[in-house]
């Protein structure tokens, strides 16, 4: 009985330690899905912010433009730093209804 616990408690062993090993952020890819980096107080220091995320181990960072002109800003950034910026276009509802007047802009 005993040789049963003790091969019982070295297989839960072995399973806790896979288990910890998968849960390591070495296994992960962080990905930040809404940074407003398209933000004036983010223009004197953007590089700073970019190299901060990365040294804290997030590895993809999405901008996001609620705007026309915040969407072109947001695509802009994401060619000034290609292997970490990505960019979205979000329409906030509240701002829906001035989007048909630009949707020409969209299309350029």
């Amino acid at each position: 009985m005993a040789e049963r616990e003790v091969k019982e408690n070295s297989e839960m062993d072995d399973l806790e330690d896979a288990m910890g090993a998968l849960l390591t952020s070495e296994n992960y890819i962080i990905v930040d899905i809404g940074a407003n980096l398209t933000n004036k107080k983010f223009t004197r220091d953007l590089d700073s912010v970019v190299s901060r995320a990365r040294d804290a181990g997030v590895h993809k960072i999405m901008v996001t433009g609620i705007t026309v002109q915040s969407s072109k800003d947001a695509l802009r950034l994401t060619r000034l730093f290609p292997e970490t910026l990505y960019s979205t276009v979000s329409i906030l509802m509240k701002q829906s209804h001035g989007m048909m007047k630009q949707k020409r802009h969209l299309e350029n």
